[in-house]
């Protein structure tokens, strides 16, 4: 059962290379489960990939087990994939609507500030996932 403090999916065990530990697991939108997801385009499943250190030799390929995330490093993840650009794109288009330039420039403009916001993200990318740090459990039966 999940905790409140963890964000939690279970996955199961593709490779044990050295000390890491790649588990694949499936992501399920919040609305995977609703019987019009058929019919809907907001309801999405994807396979995810995630490296897990973990140097204890317990675990063997293809095992199923829980991959643990802590809630605050869920929500560090959600201000960088979303709210940062969402603010990168709005102040600049306020910026810019209250500087005079026209509405069409405007929006293409801040629009197109995304462009180095994700440049630079994919450059700190081995920073960033330094500070998200998963958490592997066997699921007992």
């Amino acid at each position: 059962m999940p905790s409140v403090s963890n964000i939690e999916h279970k996955g199961t065990i593709e490779t044990i290379k050295d000390n890491k530990i790649t588990v694949r697991f499936t992501a399920l939108s919040a609305c995977a489960s609703c019987h019009a997801r058929s019919y809907c385009s907001a309801s999405e499943m994807e396979d995810k990939i995630v490296e897990v250190n973990n140097s204890s030799g317990e675990f063997s390929t293809g095992e199923s087990v829980n991959i643990n995330l802590a809630l605050n490093q869920g929500f560090k993840a959600l201000l960088i994939g979303y709210v940062y650009p969402f603010l990168v794109v709005f102040v600049a288009l306020v910026i810019l609507s209250v500087a005079g330039v026209k509405e069409l420039f405007a929006g293409l403009l801040s629009l197109s500030l995304l462009v180095p916001y994700y440049l630079v993200v994919a450059y700190l990318k081995k920073d960033i996932n330094k500070k998200f740090q998963f958490t592997i459990q066997k699921i007992l039966p």
